[in-house]
């Protein structure tokens, strides 16, 4: 078939399907208590999309792009269950966060990778 024929098809499908009755609440008669019919979903260019209607919709975020690292916070709180006291951060550099504390009564020191998601111990130093 030729491309005009499969467009005079498409095109009289259309008018067709328009020319159906629709029921009343969707047409938007009626009170206001009507249930609205469907869901939307829209994609973004902010990295993420909505779903939902127009009363109830929801943006989910896209977290396919978030990269799961290592945070300052994170590396204190393992640094605290491998038994350092009074851990903090001594310095946070673009590869490696270094969290120094007490262990048995003496200063100790720990590494961890900054980009690996489980706080990964590269150098360990009083422990």
């Amino acid at each position: 078939m030729s491309k005009l024929t499969n467009t005079a098809r498409a095109l009289s499908a259309a008018i067709a399907f328009a020319a159906l009755p629709m029921p009343a609440f969707a047409a938007g008669y009626g009170s206001h208590a009507a249930p609205e019919v469907g869901i939307e979903i829209t994609y973004g260019a902010a990295g993420g999309y909505y779903s939902g209607n127009r009363r109830h919709g929801h943006w989910h975020h896209d977290r396919r792009y978030e990269r799961r690292v290592c945070r300052p916070g994170e590396a204190v709180e393992k640094a605290h269950w491998m038994g350092l006291r009074r851990a903090g951060i001594h310095r946070v550099s673009h590869d490696a966060i270094v969290v120094a504390g007490i262990h048995y009564g003496d200063w100790a020191t720990v590494v961890f990778d900054r980009w690996s998601p489980h706080c990964r111990v590269i150098a360990t130093r009083g422990i």
